[in-house]
């Protein structure tokens, strides 16, 4: 059996069997960055970690109150 290792992924990936949890969500706790063990339907455990990154936008303000005094 192939070792494969799944990086980045919106789900988590069994690495034995290639079998995707549409409820990822629900082997973690409340920590953003959290490492579990977990037992797949295909009978091997394995590890995911769930990274979390922040994305941040913006954009101006209608209206802006500074933007009319400037004017």
């Amino acid at each position: 059996m192939e070792n494969i290792e799944y990086n980045y992924t919106d789900e988590v990936v069994c690495p034995y069997c290639g079998r995707r949890s549409s409820d990822s969500y629900e082997y973690f706790g409340q920590s953003p960055d959290e490492e579990v063990e977990i037992d797949c339907d295909c009978g091997e455990t394995f590890i995911a970690v769930r990274e979390v990154r922040a994305d941040y936008s913006t954009r101006k303000k209608e209206n802006n109150e500074m933007s009319k005094m400037r004017k």
